[in-house]
């Protein structure tokens, strides 16, 4: 799992047919996959590979070798096997991390990925996205590979949250995401508008994001991967949703007093994640 691990910490991209190679402009040049060529001049600079490509560069860095393939593996490969309901083995066992995980469409398995714990899948997962993290369960099958150690399977666990993953955003992305990072980069800009905060990702945001690497010496390429959202943590803020709540004190255990209780509920509405807009002592 290290070796998926290492791909998706360090940005790696995602070129068809590729397992670990560096993407230069030559090749770039040279592509004949559409994908490649359409997308693929985000990756130069950037290791490459593809989803069975990806297992193909872990087993060669542990001396061993696999086909390059998600349908091959599932048959050739997988020592035990079966199909995955919302993010379950369908016989109800738990599933291991280490399990290759499958997308299975019109009678073949399109796409495989790395199960590692916590629900967390890494995947490299096309040519817009690179090698990414995403959910369990949304995969279809799962398979256990054959010259996979699962006995300490649980104690290499990567330390990915699933709570805190976030999908990598280069220009042309839109979404509240994109909003959350325009944010975060006026933040840190000491809180000067300098970009629009209208969740586009165009060339002014691509900049900013490129001057804010450079800020905190990580490689300045404008795409936001898990370096760079890592380093704008401390310009983030959670966000504050509005709603109605209904608070019924029916014992105060403590022996505080009505008006202690009113004031304790103010503190705590201050401290409150959401945006407290009405409330009601009884």
């Amino acid at each position: 799992m290290k070796w998926f691990y290492y791909m998706y910490e360090n940005n790696w991209g995602y070129i068809f047919g590729k397992s670990g190679q560096k993407w230069t402009e030559k090749a770039q040049a040279a592509a004949t996959n559409e994908m490649a060529v359409k997308y693929g001049k985000r990756w130069i600079g950037h290791y490459v590979t593809d989803c069975s490509g990806a297992f193909v560069y872990a087993y060669k860095k542990e001396g061993a070798s696999i086909y390059h393939g998600s349908d091959t593996i599932f048959k050739k490969y997988c020592s035990s096997k079966g199909k995955l309901v919302k993010g379950q083995r369908e016989d109800r066992e738990p599933i291991k991390p280490g399990t290759a995980v499958f997308l299975y469409d019109d009678g073949k398995r399109h796409h495989i990925g790395l199960y590692v714990g916590n629900d967390t899948v890494i995947e490299a997962k096309g040519t817009i996205y690179g090698v990414v993290v995403s959910r369990l369960n949304h995969w279809d099958e799962w398979g256990e590979l054959k010259d996979v150690d699962y006995t300490n399977c649980y104690d290499e666990i990567p330390e990915i949250d699933p709570s805190d993953t976030r999908r990598m955003l280069r220009q042309g992305c839109t979404g509240d995401d994109v909003k959350e990072l325009q944010h975060a980069l006026n933040t840190w800009n000491q809180g000067i508008q300098a970009i629009e905060e209208d969740g586009k990702f165009g060339p002014k945001t691509k900049l900013m994001v490129e001057l804010f690497q450079d800020a905190k010496d990580l490689k300045a390429d404008g795409i936001v991967g898990p370096k760079t959202w890592k380093a704008l943590e401390e310009y983030m803020q959670p966000s504050r949703k509005t709603v109605k709540m209904a608070v019924i004190c029916y014992k105060d255990e403590d022996g505080h007093s009505p008006e202690e209780l009113k004031q304790l509920m103010k503190d705590w509405i201050l401290e409150c994640p959401m945006e407290v807009k009405e409330w009601k002592y009884e």
